[in-house]
């Protein structure tokens, strides 16, 4: 192939799809996520009324218990038929998109929406920023399996625009969407993933700039006045920051597997119903103890509660936020592990400021804290770094952020943690599995003319889960980018062979039931 042949056939083949599977994804996640936001706002604010009158009038407390257990048994036999509906929306978007765990359809996307709100309004403390991302996942790959049949081999990259996008009109930082699709959704840099990402990023915060006015809600997580910049002498305080945010982490992580333990051991209505009695008592005593705790975290920045209060949020909001998660209900981890991180920054920062350090770097502390969790208890440090200097206004601290997220993950790095994250969807995984054997095998395939495989580098492809490319013989001229009549040989480790041989035929062949030799 001639060099003015190469780069035809690479953007027709590649970069016209990622064009255009980005911007559809973004902008559609864009539209629906800024409507969710808005719901989910109105939800909280009528849970946090409801907590309020209930406060006032004690009597209607058992009408109030009676409600909650009957909504712990409807979320139960939801999830008992659709078990996808279960858990944050992360985890299960990552396995989507890494081709572990079955995509969503429509129907399923907008039911898990839907009951998270129901969440919401319950006031268990679990956040937004899940369902946004598994709606921009299941509207990304819907956008796929709508086009026609030659197209589907596309449905993983369109899953992970909307991802981004996702992430990044719930959180209102585009370039920490951008850079979630690198480090945690696939854990590799490829220039086509980028691409798709960027587009459908742009594509998201168009709408939602648009859009979010007409309702009345922000496009942003946050809005902080310019923070204090620490000076070079006083380095030690993210040192001290990121060391006690990593310490943290190992405790809270090892917390969620010996919890998981304990809960697992109960039958899984019990811990339903048992995660919303206790949030219905965390919410008697303090709203602070409940919810999504995006309000808990902007308190922190204009009120200092006291020693043991902040003690006490740490400890309730912890355990609350990790068995809601183990129990299954609907709603998203990012935002309670980012109040958690507020909670325990706060605390440290009184500490500091009581024993001489300047009061005005206490709002520093506590977003260096966030971070600090972030990189920490989810394992994303670059995401960390970025969201601190994006979301929470610390561009003037970047050294202070890089120092904290980088303590703060190879503390549980070294001590062999696994994220959160990875946790629950290791347990999505085994569960689907369902006592399948692996099968461990190697095929060669041939590249077939206009088969998705073509224009494209191997780096550049979505290979099902388990398959790893060994070697490429080249059907003609040598050339960096595959083409009809390459020999792929790969190995194959896979729980459902059958399922991941019609994957792969469906990016080598032309037709599905390509050659196999």
């Amino acid at each position: 192939m001639t060099k003015q042949q190469i780069v035809k056939t690479h953007m027709v083949s590649s970069v016209l799809p990622a064009l255009f599977f980005g911007a559809l994804a973004g902008a559609v996640t864009g539209a629906v996520v800024t409507v969710y936001k808005w719901l989910a706002g109105h939800a909280t604010a009528v849970s946090a009324a409801l907590y309020a009158a209930l406060r006032a009038r004690l009597w209607l407390l058992p009408v109030a218990a009676a409600a909650l257990v009957a909504v712990g048994f409807l979320l139960h036999a939801v999830y008992r038929r659709h078990p996808g509906l279960r858990g944050g929306g992360i985890p299960t978007a990552v396995g989507a998109m890494r081709g572990t765990l079955p995509a969503n359809g429509l129907r399923s996307t907008l039911a898990s929406a839907a009951l998270s709100l129901l969440t919401f309004l319950c006031g268990v403390p679990l956040g937004t920023e899940g369902p946004s991302v598994l709606l921009g996942t299941g509207l990304g790959g819907v956008a796929a399996r709508k086009a026609p049949e030659k197209w589907h081999a596309w449905e993983r990259y369109s899953m992970t625009g909307g991802a981004c996008a996702g992430f990044s009109a719930a959180t209102g930082a585009p370039l920490s969407g951008i850079l979630f699709a690198v480090e945690e959704a696939h854990r590799r840099i490829s220039p086509l993933i980028v691409l798709t990402a960027v587009v459908s990023v742009l594509f998201s915060e168009i709408t939602s700039n648009l859009l979010a006015p007409l309702l009345g809600c922000e496009t942003t997580l946050f809005s902080f006045s310019p923070f204090t910049s620490l000076a070079l002498s006083e380095i030690w305080i993210p040192l001290v920051v990121g060391l006690s945010a990593g310490l943290f982490a190992v405790l809270f992580l090892r917390g969620y597997a010996r919890l998981s333990q304990w809960l697992h051991r109960l039958p899984p209505v019990a811990v339903v119903c048992g995660v919303l009695l206790a949030t219905l008592a965390c919410g008697l005593l303090s709203t602070d103890f409940i919810a999504t705790g995006h309000a808990l975290i902007e308190e922190l920045f204009t009120r200092t509660p006291a020693l043991w209060m902040l003690a006490a949020l740490l400890l309730v909001r912890s355990v609350l936020s990790l068995s809601a998660n183990l129990s299954g209900i609907t709603g998203g981890i990012f935002l309670p592990l980012m109040a958690v991180g507020a909670v325990l920054a706060a605390l440290l920062g009184r500490v500091l400021c009581l024993c001489g350090v300047d009061p005005a770097l206490y709002p520093v502390i506590v977003c260096l804290g966030i971070g600090g969790c972030i990189a920490g208890m989810m394992k994303m440090p670059l995401t960390a770094i970025l969201f601190a200097v994006e979301a929470l206004g610390m561009s003037q601290n970047l050294l202070p952020v890089i120092l904290v997220c980088a303590l703060a993950y190879v503390i549980p790095e070294a001590l062999k943690e696994d994220s959160v994250m990875e946790r629950v969807l290791h347990r999505h995984q085994e569960n689907r599995r369902n006592g399948k054997k692996q099968v461990v095998c190697e095929r060669d395939f041939v590249v077939e003319e206009h088969a998705f495989a073509v224009g494209k580098e191997v780096r550049d492809v979505f290979w099902p889960h388990g398959v790893f490319v060994l070697s490429v013989k080249k059907g003609g001229e040598p050339s960096p980018l595959l083409a009809a009549g390459d020999v792929l040989s790969v190995q194959i480790q896979s729980w459902d062979i059958e399922k991941t041989v019609t994957d792969l035929r469906a990016i080598t062949s032309a037709k599905n039931g390509g050659r196999i030799l």
